[in-house]
């Protein structure tokens, strides 16, 4: 097992997994009167819900070579999402298993370099498939300064979403999915907007919005 995540795996043998659900709680909601609002959810939760998908058969793929990786993290993501996983030990299989389960995938969190096919390769190939719409990615490395090109080319090109040190504590991860998740959100909402051109400056969308708002308005003189 790899020296960091040997740390990690006693950090997470000696918490109960409520603890570690715990990390993904969101803070009360309280609307204009002061009442409590219903729990709005994670990024991740409502995600799920806008893809129509269920925990039941929502699969998490983890894509690394790392012995140490595939003993400790599938249960971090277990205990943190409430959801299988499904491992691969190199890009080729990642990108088969992304093809199998198309529609099933809740997220995908993938190592950068690994024999045969690495996570870049891999997401790049999945992307060109159309296997990552709506799909959140994060891509990992024990190598940040070193691969920093190549994950911006990951994040650039939206084959990833989010990236992660390795290694990294469970909050870490979870707040890296529900990133990526809410920038899939994001552009959901963008897109159930009608009329909206994105190049347009903010300050003419806000005339245009004034302009259609007040043409519902009858004014009599």
């Amino acid at each position: 097992m790899a020296d960091g995540f040997r740390e990690l795996d006693e950090i997470t043998a000696v918490a109960a997994p409520e603890d570690v659900i715990d990390m993904m709680e969101v803070p009360e909601v309280f609307d204009l009167e002061g009442e409590l609002m219903s729990n709005p959810g994670t990024p991740f939760d409502r995600l799920l819900d806008a893809r129509g998908l269920s925990r039941d058969d929502a699969v998490a793929v983890l894509v690394d070579d790392d012995g140490g990786v595939l003993e400790v993290v599938p249960d971090l993501i277990k205990f943190g999402f409430n959801v299988r996983v499904i491992t691969a030990v190199n890009g080729k299989r990642g990108l088969a298993l992304l093809e199998e389960r198309l529609g099933n995938v809740c997220f995908v969190l993938s190592d950068t370099e690994m024999p045969v096919m690495g996570g870049p390769e891999m997401l790049r190939a999945a992307k060109n498939r159309g296997l990552l719409h709506r799909l959140p990615v994060v891509i990992a490395t024990a190598n940040m300064a070193g691969n920093a090109g190549v994950i911006a080319d990951a994040i650039n090109s939206g084959a990833a979403r989010e990236s992660i040190a390795k290694p990294f504590m469970p909050y870490e991860l979870i707040d890296a999915v529900n990133a990526a998740c809410l920038q899939i959100l994001d552009e959901m909402e963008e897109e159930a907007m009608p009329g909206v051109d994105e190049h347009e400056p903010k300050y003419l969308q806000g005339l245009r919005d004034t302009a259609e708002n007040l043409s519902e308005f009858e004014f009599v003189l």
